[in-house]
């Protein structure tokens, strides 16, 4: 459920993929692990930041 809404959330404005780590890729730039209550980093360890 997390899932659909920041999907409905974002797409509007947004191109949203699937990524190969974490739940989203938005605009082939972000990486968006859509966290829940007993979800960690783990899904997402040893992807490169760019700030």
């Amino acid at each position: 459920m997390r899932e659909t809404f920041f999907a409905n959330q974002l797409g509007y404005r947004h191109q949203l993929n699937l990524a190969e780590k974490g739940d989203f890729l938005i605009d082939k730039k972000y990486i968006f692990e859509v966290g829940g209550k007993s979800k960690g980093k783990s899904q997402i360890s040893g992807l490169k930041m760019h700030l």
